[in-house]
């Protein structure tokens, strides 16, 4: 594969805080729909080798999922597996561990990244920029060579079947259970 060939990754706003940007300039916070708003709250995705297509409202509220309700997901990735060289998926912090896990063990014969990443804030917050920082660098990581589904925050990406989820007045909400990180990326 040539070098410079542009790497493709899908992603999924599936509900959550962090599927969601705050307008600076009308301070209402919207949900994220298309590319060009993703590239905007975070333009250094663009100076990246990565062609990055952002698709809505898979599902409308990751909150209260069940087993079933991941079925829309997988389907989609299963559909798009062969245009796309990775994944990432935005959803509520709450839920993650489970649906990282349940995707996890539906697609480990996929070989493909497939990257959850959430945050308590939406992205483009004037208070913090961990959001913009998750979703950054779950998208870089949807491009590497990692066959398998995993979880990025605070600059860590988690084995998706291994991760646990700490109380939430910790500074780092997950980590792997009886296993070493995949790596570490951290964005200044």
């Amino acid at each position: 594969m040539s070098q410079n060939k542009k790497k493709s990754v899908a992603v999924l706003a599936c509900g959550g805080t962090m599927s969601s940007f705050h307008d600076v300039h009308t301070g209402i916070v919207h949900p994220l729909t298309n590319t060009q708003e993703l590239l905007e709250i975070i333009p250094e995705l663009s100076e990246q080798n990565i062609e990055i297509d952002v698709f809505p409202n898979i599902i409308e509220n990751s909150f209260f999922l069940t087993t079933p309700d991941w079925e829309p997901i997988y389907n989609f990735i299963k559909k798009k597996a062969k245009k796309y060289d990775g994944f990432v998926i935005i959803q509520e912090s709450d839920t993650l561990i489970y649906g990282a896990c349940l995707l996890g063990f539906l697609t480990s014969s996929f070989f493909k990244p497939i990257i959850f990443t959430a945050h308590p804030t939406p992205l483009g917050s004037p208070y913090r920029e961990s959001a913009k920082k998750n979703l950054y660098g779950a998208i870089i990581c949807a491009e590497e060579d990692i066959g398998e589904t995993a979880i990025f925050s605070d600059g860590k990406l988690i084995r998706g079947v291994r991760a646990k989820r700490q109380n939430i007045e910790h500074q780092h909400y997950y980590f792997s259970s009886f296993a070493d990180n995949i790596g570490e990326l951290h964005k200044e």
